[in-house]
């Protein structure tokens, strides 16, 4: 694969547009554009490392906001489906956005797919399993001291999160934030 092709792909689906990022967090669960970042993501982990490395450094700044809701929804969207691929998905994005997003905003969303992967069983084995698909060393360690945190550290009520799903759904809201209707 041409190194810059899939760096290419995800800069051209990662611009900045405060207005789509906003109707992208509030679509569907899941919506089209989730497909397509689960496909980059796929892409991501079974690429070169140079090609993963070239990837994670062009995310930075406001590129990240899309990638980091892609994970918060496919957080939530991984215990409905009781999916283990979503979470990789998740934490790949959350991988490739590491070192260029806020670390408090990184942490948050990291808190939420580890609450969805708790759910499922899959807490130690999916972190690791994502982390040797980082480019550098202290994204993968970001991913595995996380799952060594005190477990009320962990919470995502201590991120200022809910979780305010209801029968089968997962629902990850922050603070008193309304449930976005297309969620429901």
């Amino acid at each position: 694969m041409d190194e810059s092709q899939l760096t290419q792909e995800f800069l051209s689906r990662t611009e900045y547009d405060y207005a789509a990022i906003d109707q992208y967090y509030r679509s569907e669960l899941p919506c089209a554009m989730d497909h397509t970042f689960a496909h980059l993501c796929e892409r991501y982990r079974q690429a070169e490392t140079e090609v993963r490395c070239q990837v994670s450094q062009s995310m930075a700044g406001s590129r990240t906001s899309w990638l980091t809701i892609f994970a918060h929804r496919m957080a939530m969207t991984a215990v409905h489906q009781r999916s283990k691929g979503m979470l990789q998905d998740a934490l790949t994005a959350l991988i490739i956005v590491a070192q260029g997003a806020d670390r408090h905003e990184f942490l948050m969303t990291l808190s939420l797919v580890h609450q969805s992967a708790t759910k499922l069983g899959k807490a130690k084995t999916i972190f690791e399993e994502v982390a040797v698909c980082a480019c550098n060393p202290e994204s993968a360690q970001m991913l595995l001291d996380f799952t060594k945190r005190r477990a009320k550290d962990k919470r995502i009520e201590a991120m200022g999160y809910r979780d305010r799903g209801e029968k089968n759904r997962t629902l990850y809201v922050f603070g008193n934030q309304a449930v976005p209707a297309a969620w429901l």
